[in-house]
Formats: structure tokens, C-alpha cells, sequence
């Protein structure tokens, strides 16, 4: 199962015109869980995966949300393991 949060602040978005692109660099969270049936290092892949997709999608979205952007370079912040088998990654925008 594939779960993704968003946090992010953008600042500057006016009505009736396209959106802009936030200035500076963006960071996005994704997260992933664990499959109660998946226990074990390929659960753990699995769920650390579901978080980096989500968290790039969340960034693309953010940047460019209708979708024209094809490429927005990013580099990777952190990822969290927790306890629970949820896994926490932090993404940035290069801009």
C-alpha cells in the first residue's frame, strides 16, 4: 500500500493565472508503510521505496502542478526507518 504526505509551503499563488514556480528550493516528504504481510528486509525495501516515489511525486507536484515540468532535479535529504515499519524521505529540490 502506497500512502505519501505533503509538506511544503508555497506563498504567492494568484487566481486566474498559471501557477508560479516557488522560489528557492523545495522540500517534499513521502511516506511509506509497511505491509503487515511483507515482514522482513524486502518489507522494509518495499515501504522505503513507496516513500521515495511518493516523495518525488509530491515535489514534482508542488513545483509544477499541471504537469508540464518533464525533469526537476532533486537530491535526497534523509530517510527514517521507523520502528513501526512506517519509512519517512525527505526530498529537495536542486533549484
Amino acid at each position: 500500500m502506497f500512502t505519501a504526505l505533503l509538506s511544503v509551503v508555497i506563498a504567492g499563488v494568484v487566481l486566474g493565472q498559471p501557477p508560479l514556480r516557488p522560489a528557492g528550493r523545495v522540500t517534499a516528504v513521502g511516506v511509506g508503510f509497511q505491509a503487515p504481510r511483507m515482514p522482513g528486509p524486502q518489507g522494509r525495501l518495499m515501504a522505503r521505496r513507496a516513500a521515495e516515489v511518493g516523495a518525488v511525486c509530491n515535489l514534482h507536484r508542488t513545483i509544477d502542478p499541471s504537469g508540464r515540468t518533464q525533469r526537476i532535479p532533486f537530491r535526497y535529504v534523509s530517510a527514517n526507518h521507523r520502528a513501526d515499519g512506517r519509512v519517512e524521505v525527505v526530498v529537495r529540490s536542486r533549484r
